[in-house]
């Protein structure tokens, strides 16, 4: 049985600390449990619960004739989107051993037609056999990809999705753990949204982190701000494998494809490649839902305009991942900005204004509320009373 959820994406904000506007229907579906993945083909594949996930099916049986090895195929049934998505994003989270990698796809469709199959990633941990890469040029009649997203040009009313296990040798697969696929709708609507102050006075000790001590980070705000991430739960957890460090995580991230580490998916990908965590990227339609996680001292990372984050009065866009560690007593955003000078004597600890962050973070001007979650599988995580995780 598949997890579907429900959520809003924003469109406005309403004058006031107390009151937001958000907008723009968007559903998520998850499939991560054996009862999630029933309904799936599996060619050569089964689901293992010691491995608590996908994996190949007799791996040493595998191997066809001569030096053939069969693939291991993933594929969802045609899941029905209910909203007409003009967007598509899909993470994974997945176990890739020394020497295999990952498929990962997605097709859409459009009334009586279908897309053609998009590769959203080629993925694995150590970036080889393969690169691990996004691909560019993908496009069809109905929308092209563009790394972590596929933007549609005519809505979609259904999706599957479906992923490749290979493997070099027969024997060594990768484990799919979880799939989601964010279905964002085109039409908006309007609702407000109180916000929790339970968070408010919350500043979670999320370890601190500058892009700028890493040759060319200037562009690496994404992956220091999920090691920032994966340091705190390094702490909370002792595990210490989980505290890499930064140039560490911007190779483990990379997108050849996309030329960095901005690439949503590929956060979130690595971030579970740690096992035993779950990370994937999902949208939130108000202040509301982030406040819920900081209230129970869960960092989350969002995706903003550092340009309307700042107030600045410009029409030029700059797209900037932070990690959103708390809100102070009055409702003002803390952040661990990784885009920090240290040796300026700069802090990583920031704090912008509320109704800055939301122009930057709500808005089609900013990101439409994307945020990374990334957290312990078995962690309790806030009611999930607005569907979005």
């Amino acid at each position: 049985m598949k997890s579907i959820l429900f959520l809003m994406l924003p469109i406005c904000m309403l004058a006031g600390s107390n009151l937001s506007c958000s907008a723009a229907r968007c559903r998520l579906f998850k499939f991560a449990t054996r009862a999630d993945f029933k309904n799936f083909q599996l060619k050569n594949a089964k689901w293992d619960d010691s491995a608590g996930g996908i994996t190949a099916k007799h791996p040493s049986d595998n191997k066809g004739l001569g030096s053939e090895i069969k693939p291991v195929l993933v594929e969802s049934p045609i899941v029905e989107t209910n909203v007409p998505a003009g967007e598509i994003v899909v993470s994974w989270n997945s176990i890739t051993p020394p020497g295999s990698y990952l498929h990962v796809y997605v097709r859409t469709r459009h009334g009586d037609f279908w897309s053609k199959r998009f590769t959203v990633a080629i993925w694995n941990r150590d970036n080889k056999p393969t690169q691990r890469t996004s691909l560019k040029l993908q496009k069809d009649m109905f929308g092209r990809m563009e790394s972590d997203t596929l933007f549609l040009d005519t809505p979609a009313d259904a999706f599957r999705v479906s992923a490749k296990l290979c493997s070099t040798d027969g024997v060594n697969y990768p484990t799919l753990r979880m799939l989601t696929v964010s279905a964002i709708a085109t039409n908006p609507v309007k609702f407000p949204t109180r916000a929790r102050k339970s968070a408010w006075g919350v500043d979670i000790p999320v370890p601190e982190r500058s892009q700028l001590t890493v040759p060319d980070g200037n562009r690496f705000c994404s992956a220091t701000s999920t090691a920032m991430v994966l340091d705190f739960w390094a702490q909370k957890l002792n595990r210490p494998e989980l505290s890499v460090p930064l140039q560490t995580a911007v190779d483990g991230i990379y997108d050849v494809g996309w030329g960095g580490t901005g690439n949503w998916t590929f956060n979130t990908a690595y971030a579970a490649e740690f096992g035993g965590i779950r990370a994937y990227v999902t949208r939130f339609g108000s202040l509301a839902e982030l406040e819920m996680w900081i209230a129970q001292e869960l960092p989350v990372i969002v995706s903003v305009d550092y340009n309307k984050l700042r107030g600045r009065q410009t029409k030029q866009r700059m797209g900037h991942l932070m990690v959103l560690r708390g809100f102070t007593e009055t409702g003002d955003p803390i952040f661990n900005d990784p885009y920090t000078f240290l040796d300026k004597g700069e802090s990583v600890r920031k704090v912008f204004q509320r109704k800055n962050f939301e122009r930057s973070w709500l808005t089609q001007e900013g990101s439409r509320g994307t945020v990374y979650l990334i957290y312990p599988d078995t962690w309790k995580i806030p009611r999930n009373k607005y569907g979005t995780w």
